[in-house]
């Protein structure tokens, strides 16, 4: 199983938005059997605020001078810092060289464009005045953007909550996107609290806005947006109040302003997790404000899991998660984000019940499928286990890899990729090539990313080529997956898919079966091998089979019947996929091509047309071939001698069956 002892690193205590991250990201863990550890600067007492936690809590003074004695001291130690802000910085090296572990970074905001704000100067003035020495001190709560930079490139690995945040990600370190989640205890579709609307003397016919977050400096001005669109809506004759929680920071309200909208308005200030989850349940409507811009594009606003999951109508911008949901359906978006624009949105609310019923009840289904804690555990737990082990783990697929539209390496939203590949068509044999590894690079970063060998260009086209043949909702079956990467992926994009694979560690694949199926459970597991498996388990056909790297690795005596058991399985107008690893020149290209040619004539391919394919892409420029790079990957500690370089290619077979 995969087990790890993690310490988390957090800026401050248990009243931040972060801390909120960690104490369920980490219980979660816990329950995946890791062992968790949380540090904080001091008051660790606050976790009172949150919950109860599972993980035990030590402040950085204690966990300097603490000896770890585990229970299990066969499991990996690792440090995860959240966020890499001075003071998390230099307590993170402090705490890896003292356990002697790598640790791992969290992004979760655009740092550079805080420390501007915070610093009133661009940021590239700011470095070159540190490069000068003629900024000696930023403070323990900003980065310090040259040794920001050292440690993000040291880091053993970076987490992000957004895409675009991997753009601050060093090139030659993994990365994982996923999204927060929502506390289910807390977080549900309850009624409207009337009783908590009264106590606070607002009318039952009124309509009630709950903005829960603290007000600083980079959003400032779009909360004052909030406000003045409350205004704006009491002079137009809709009774609307505005229920604050959280802490400013920073003056919000000019002295005319404060006294125009103050009556408007009640701000409850800082309240406990459980007493914020019961203020949310007075609201009618809830309104993310905002826009499109370089802190907005770079967040992901920790409240809006919890405004999904109260199952409240939410208007927000058409930035970081609004690049994922459909306007109209789950949410209302913001363009420009204004007090007039804020306003008319909520106006068209309240002149249709209908409208608001149905963003809520979709949002709250949105929020149960890609907004749980459980799920962004799963996924860090894999990112873990890829990094540290080396090994062909899945670590940052969700939601179209939970990026967006912005940025290269970002798709527009998860039903623009279905969308985008639904006419992808794949010759019967074919070879892959540089262009459609950089379509993939652009629009399926999280398939494309992973091994940095031949299955980055595999796995992207087995995506595209399975959603342009077969329908979201038809049963599929992936042979010797390993850890489920394109499974999971296909799951999620609506297909019933079933992995037969007898878990055994063949070819370098995983064997921790069981923390598998328990971190994919949308996903049908057959510990077997194919096709004898099947027979056993009494399966119905699969409308389409696919492999990535399997069918080279099938003996010669076995490779007929297994084939012919794929046909047998697939039912008829169905399709069979495969990318196939074919060393072209060099160690091995005579018994690799005897054992293509097998594959293909099993699959109704003449031998002709395989020399064909193969005499165009020796001299076709867009044949991706295996770079040196990967084959250096692939050798490991065999001498190159024993290794030497040869060309690879992958053969792709695409058969209607």
């Amino acid at each position: 199983m995969i087990k790890f002892n993690i310490f988390f690193v957090l800026y401050h205590d248990f009243r931040s938005q972060s801390a909120i991250h960690v104490f369920n990201l980490a219980n979660e863990l816990v329950k995946l059997e890791c062992n968790c550890i949380v540090c904080v600067p001091d008051c660790k007492e606050t976790i009172v605020n949150i919950g109860d936690p599972l993980f035990d809590i030590l402040t950085f003074d204690e966990a300097l001078v603490k000896e770890f004695l585990f229970s299990n001291n066969g499991r990996e130690t690792l440090v995860h810092a959240w966020t890499p802000r001075e003071l998390v910085r230099s307590f993170t090296l402090k705490l890896s060289s003292k356990l002697n572990c790598p640790y791992f970074v969290h992004l979760e905001d655009n740092e550079e464009h805080i420390l501007s704000r915070n610093l009133g100067m661009p940021f590239d003035q700011i470095k070159l005045l540190c490069e000068h020495k003629q900024i000696t001190s930023i403070g323990t709560s900003l980065i310090h953007p040259q040794k920001c930079q050292e440690f993000l490139s040291s880091a053993a690995g970076i987490t992000t909550l957004l895409d675009r945040l991997l753009e601050f990600k060093p090139s030659n370190c993994p990365g994982l996107v996923f999204w927060p989640g929502f506390d289910e205890e807390l977080f549900s579709q309850v009624p409207v609290n009337y009783d908590l609307r009264r106590s606070l003397g607002i009318k039952d016919s009124d309509v009630v806005l709950v903005y829960p977050g603290n007000v600083h400096v980079s959003n400032r001005k779009e909360v004052a947006s909030l406000y003045l669109a409350v205004g704006l809506l009491n002079r137009r004759g809709f009774a609307v109040k505005l229920i604050r929680t959280g802490v400013d920071h920073v003056g919000l309200l000019n002295n005319e302003l404060k006294g125009a909208l103050n009556p408007l308005t009640i701000n409850l200030k800082y309240l406990r997790r459980k007493e914020l989850a019961k203020t949310m349940a007075a609201a009618d409507v809830f309104v993310q404000p905002g826009c499109s811009d370089d802190f907005n594009d770079f967040r992901f606003p920790s409240k809006l899991p919890e405004f999904f999951a109260m199952g409240r109508p939410t208007i927000m911008p058409n930035a970081n998660l609004g690049r994922f949901v459909e306007n109209g359906k789950e949410c209302l978006l913001l363009g420009e984000g204004n007090a007039l624009e804020i306003s008319r949105k909520i106006i068209e609310l309240l002149e249709s019940a209908d409208l608001m019923c149905k963003l809520g009840a979709n949002a709250r289904a949105f929020a149960e499928k890609y907004l749980t804690w459980k799920r962004a555990a799963r996924k860090v737990a894999a990112f873990y286990d890829q990094v540290m082990h080396k090994s062909d783990k899945p670590f940052s697929f969700s939601m179209a890899n939970e990026s967006g539209s912005k940025s290269k390496a970002c798709v527009n939203s998860f039903s623009d990729t279905l969308k985008r590949y639904s006419n992808y068509r794949s010759p019967i044999l074919g070879y892959s090539i540089v262009r459609d590894y950089c379509d993939s690079i652009d629009h399926l970063n999280n398939l494309s990313q992973i091994n940095h060998d031949l299955k980055d260009v595999q796995r992207p086209w087995i995506f595209k080529a399975i959603v342009g043949t077969t329908k979201p909702g038809k049963r599929l079956l992936e042979i010797g997956a390993g850890t489920p990467y394109i499974a999971d992926m296909l799951a999620d994009s609506g297909y019933d898919v079933t992995i037969i694979d007898p878990y055994e560690g063949s070819s370098n694949g995983p064997t921790e079966f069981e923390s598998l199926t328990r971190m994919y459970p949308r996903i049908r597991f057959i510990r077997a091998h194919f096709p004898d498996g099947l027979d056993s388990a009494e399966e119905k056909e699969f409308d389409c089979i696919y492999s990535v790297s399997v069918l080279e690795h099938i003996s010669t005596l076995e490779i007929r019947n297994f084939i012919q058991g794929i046909l047998m399985w697939t039912t008829k107008g169905g399709f069979t996929i495969h990318a196939i690893d074919h060393v072209l020149r060099g160690l091995g290209a005579d018994d690799h091509y005897n054992q293509l040619l097998r594959i293909t004539s099993g699959f109704g391919i003449n031998k002709t047309s395989l020399d064909a394919i193969i005499g165009q892409l020796e001299t076709d420029p867009e044949t991706y071939f295996l770079s040196a790079e990967s084959h250096n990957l692939w050798r490991g500690t065999r001498p190159y001698d024993e290794f030497p370089m040869r060309s690879v290619v992958s053969i792709n077979v695409c058969v209607n069956v």
